[in-house]
Formats: C-alpha cells, structure tokens, sequence
C-alpha cells in the first residue's frame, strides 16, 4: 500500500527486552511495492539518530531520486559512554547491536516490504566502527558496509571466522585523531584493511585510482570471480570528517553501495552466452538459456534449450574452457575436459530441459562447487547434413555462488 512520503517516522523495537528506536525516511511517492533498499546510517558516538540525518549523512534528497529508504537507528548508553555503540569484542558491554540490526531489518521487511537482499549498513565515528560488526556477523543479512571516519577493531578482525564476502566503502582522512589512518593499538591500519576486504571479497588488484578534487583520492578493487569488490576514498590532511563533509560523500557512498546485492555485483553471477549457433534442418538456431540461479546451496539451475529438431534426443555437456571449433553442423564452444549429462529429447517445439543436481556424486565431475565457472553446450541430433548429422547450440558460462 501507498503511505504518505517525504516523511520521517520514528520507530521503536523491543531488542532483548531494551526498548530501541531508529528513524525512517520514507521517499516521496513511496509505495510498498516496490520493494526498495534500505540504507542504514549509524551516528557518531555520543550523537542521535537526528543529528545523522541532518548533519552527518543526508540521504533524503538521494532516497528520493535513486528510490530507497533510509534509516538512522539510535545508540542507547553503553560502556563506550552515553548514546554510543556497543561493539563486540574486548570491550563489549553487553547491548545486542547485531540483533538490534537484525530486528530492526526484519520490521523493515514487515512494515515496508524493503528488499531484504539490498540492505547496506553506512556510519560515522563510533556508527562506522559498529559496521564492522555487521560485516562479520551478519554477512548473510548485509550487503555491504559503509564505514566513514572509522577502521576496523583488531577483535573484530581477530575473533572471526572470515569467510563470506562483504563489500565495503571506507571513508578516512589521513590527519583523523580519532581513527588514525595507520592504525594505533586497538584498529588495524587502513592498509591492512583494504587487504583484509580485498582478500576477503576476491576482488582485483592493484587498483583503479582517481582524483576526486579537494585532496581526494578514490581507490577502487573491482570484483573479481565473487562479485564483491571494495573501495577506498581518503582525503590527504582531512580530519574527522563526516559524510556530508565531503563535497559529494552521500553519493559516493550511495553509488558504491547499490551496486550490490547480498550475492554481490548485481547481475555479475548470472550465466552468460558465448560462441554461436548455426542453423539446423528445422531452419532455427538451438539457442541455450537457464532459469533458477547459480546458488550452490540454492541447487535449481535449469538449463533450457530452445530451437533444437522437434521430437530428435540430445546432451547437455560442459567443459572448464571455450573454444571455438567446426563441429558436426556447427560449432563446439565448449573446451578442455569435457563431461556429458544425461539424454533428453525436445519436444514438439524443438525445446529441452535438464535440472542439474550439484550434490549428486554421478555427475561426471562428482560435484560442481562454489567458486567454479562451467562453461555448458547442447549437442542434438540433425539431419541437415547427412555425413555430419549433429548440431550444437551456443555456449552458456555459469559461475558457481554461494
């Protein structure tokens, strides 16, 4: 349902039975339907969720062009001092801020129907160290962080178990007392930072580097086989500076984070065609197609073949590499070791299905596994060509996701 927009509505939510509270903007012409992001902001120490949303990090004019919803939670009193952010690690003092994230995106689902696989955590000072805490506990339900101002924890790098990619955008100044560029007893540095992401994500280097203006230099990991990348933005003699500070730090934020979704780039896991098709007695192309996803743990890909010879069987096989060779009445796309499926016939419009099983130990190659990129063709029976009588549609390369 529409509500009204352009307005911000204060929230509450029994997390652990404290009562916590956090700011919603909701864009003009919002309408639950079309089930936005949501961009969280999480104030500087000592700050309030207000104060973010006016002075810190302005996402409202963004939220409004770029459609999504952005929300600004409040810190209560904790032991890193009032209205501050209790983060895991040595000096925890027992407030559940990763469930207060996790409540509070669950309510963002029920009350506005958000997009539970575009949700991205952003924050200033002591909000951009409790980001960290998301990346490392709840990679499942965050997308990507946003941390400004802020490095990450030595226990928060220490007493994780690092294993799902998280994209992040770092905001810092070199000249930042607060969070000093090359790390002081309790934060690592901004080089180790860059290469814990960089390793974590898969993402490629050395990296792209810009000129932003005003001392500004933006470095840029792109992803690699995973899909997540990272980036980081620093300001030469720039102090403790908040987004806003920056001459376009919201959107720099903004453009980074809504790349992603929680698989990564968007759109960078899905199959792609390659090679082609030549034409067959039915005077088509057999052209390869998929539906469901490349999750392994999801385990529904299909793969489809359309415009093949109605009623005649054929294979799906696949290979780790592309060529591109005279084969039969076509051409074989597919190269290296090469493993066949099991037959199937088209049906009367020449089309065919096969649902692979990822776990099944009788695929030739045992098991497909997160990570791998196969690369699938289908051969099919065609009498175009009497002393050749097969064909081969295009190549489709499917990488493998979590």
């Amino acid at each position: 349902p529409s509500v009204s927009a352009q307005q911000v509505i204060n929230k509450n939510i029994n997390v652990g039975g404290l009562n916590r509270t956090y700011l919603v903007y909701l864009p003009v012409s919002f309408s639950s339907a079309e089930n936005m992001p949501a961009m969280f902001f999480f104030h500087g120490g000592g700050g309030t969720a207000n104060y973010a949303l006016n002075f810190e990090c302005d996402f409202r004019s963004l939220a409004d062009s770029d459609r999504f919803i952005a929300v600004y939670p409040q810190a209560i009193n904790s032991s890193s001092g009032t209205n501050s952010w209790d983060c895991l690690g040595d000096y925890h003092g027992g407030i559940d801020e990763v469930g207060f994230m996790s409540a509070m995106i669950d309510a963002l689902a029920a009350d506005y129907n958000i997009d539970t696989q575009r949700v991205y955590a952003g924050g200033y000072s002591l909000g951009g160290s409790i980001v960290y805490d998301f990346a490392a506990y709840l990679p499942d339900r965050v997308a990507v962080i946003a941390p400004v101002a802020a490095n990450m924890w030595e226990w928060t790098l220490s007493d994780v178990n690092w294993t799902t990619p998280v994209a992040c955008i770092h905001i810092l100044g070199t000249n930042d007392f607060y969070a000093p560029y090359n790390g002081n007893a309790f934060s690592i540095s901004t080089a180790a930072q860059n290469a814990h992401f960089v390793g974590l994500n898969g993402a490629v280097d050395p990296p792209t580097v810009e000129g932003l203006g005003g001392n500004i230099t933006r470095y840029t990991w792109d992803p690699g086989p995973d899909c997540h990348g990272h980036q980081h933005i620093v300001r030469q003699g720039g102090g403790h500076d908040a987004p806003s500070d920056y001459p376009q730090g919201p959107r720099w934020i903004w453009d980074f984070v809504s790349q992603y979704e929680l698989d990564g780039v968007t759109g960078c896991s899905d199959p792609t065609t390659f090679c082609q098709a030549s034409l067959n007695a039915s005077g088509s192309a057999a052209l390869i197609d998929w539906s469901g996803s490349t999750s392994v743990s999801a385990n529904d890909l299909t793969l489809l073949i359309d415009g093949a010879n109605p009623g005649l069987p054929g294979i799906f096989f696949y290979g780790g590499g592309q060529t591109f060779l005279p084969f039969g009445a076509g051409f074989r796309c597919v190269d290296g070791n090469l493993f066949r499926l099991p037959v199937v016939f088209c049906d009367s419009t020449g089309s065919a299905a096969y649902t692979l099983d990822l776990g099944d130990p009788s695929l030739p190659t045992s098991s497909i596994a997160v990570g791998e990129t196969w690369n699938f063709q289908f051969w099919y029976r065609d009498p175009l060509i009497p002393t050749v009588p097969y064909n081969v549609s295009n190549g489709l390369s499917v990488p493998f996701t979590p």
